[in-house]
């Protein structure tokens, strides 16, 4: 005999809306200088997590291990703002892990490295502890204190991502990018909710059964289209 069950299930979802920015004239080359420093602790990081590895378990993948022996350093090197540095870890052991699935797999792989690009372009990580965001700007972190970036939006915004996120109070501004693209910066503003959605589940209820509950969650994008399933054993 199979009984059904109803319950409450919390997901998750996320959206990036990519956002022009108004830069202050004086200001450019601090986020300039803010990227130079910022792609120092990711190159340093990068050159302790490969540290002439012979199988992929001989890479370093948790930012923790960095922070006990880089962090310190690192911050007396350089003006960063404290999570700054610790961005710049995560980067590295987000990349490293993909670098080590990827060796697992069979695959050549090399050391990460973040050079100067020809176009002069970067990414810089900003959470909400070196950055605040609003609906009409953001304020960074920089090398030399915060820098004020006002949106340059469109004049009409209906049914735009800006108006759709951004500007619902559903949603909620999380760790985002600073992009610049060699010519002009942008914002990659990561916006998330939390939906409570009815899940089921069935189960056999023979004791001696094999069968297991089996639960399907639905991760409710605007559209309502995208559907995730999971099996616990």
């Amino acid at each position: 005999m199979l009984l059904s069950i109803s319950f409450n299930m919390v997901v998750k979802a996320s959206r990036t809306v990519k956002i022009p920015l108004r830069v202050p004239g004086d200001r450019v080359d601090d986020l300039h200088a803010t990227s130079a420093q910022y792609r120092h602790c990711q190159n340093k990081a990068s050159d302790y997590c490969w540290n002439d590895p012979k199988t992929p378990d001989d890479l370093i993948t948790t930012k923790k291990t960095i922070e006990n022996d880089l962090y310190h350093p690192l911050k007396e090197q350089t003006d960063l703002n404290a999570n700054l540095v610790q961005k710049a870890f995560k980067d590295v052991t987000a990349s490293l892990s993909s670098l080590k699935t990827a060796w697992e797999n069979g695959d050549r792989i090399s050391k990460p490295e973040w050079r100067e690009r020809p176009d002069q372009s970067y990414t810089i990580t900003y959470d909400k502890r070196a950055a605040t965001y609003n609906q009409r700007e953001a304020t960074f972190s920089t090398v030399n204190g915060t820098v004020d970036c006002q949106y340059e939006l469109p004049t009409n915004i209906e049914g735009t991502p800006y108006e759709l996120y951004v500007l619902n109070p559903d949603w909620s501004f999380n760790t985002s990018k600073l992009v610049y693209d060699g010519h002009r910066f942008h914002l990659h503003a990561v916006l998330k909710r939390t939906y409570t959605v009815e899940a089921s589940a069935n189960r056999d209820s023979d004791t001696h059964s094999e069968n297991r509950t089996r639960v399907l969650g639905v991760d409710l994008n605007v559209k309502g289209h995208s559907a995730l399933t999971s099996s616990p054993r």
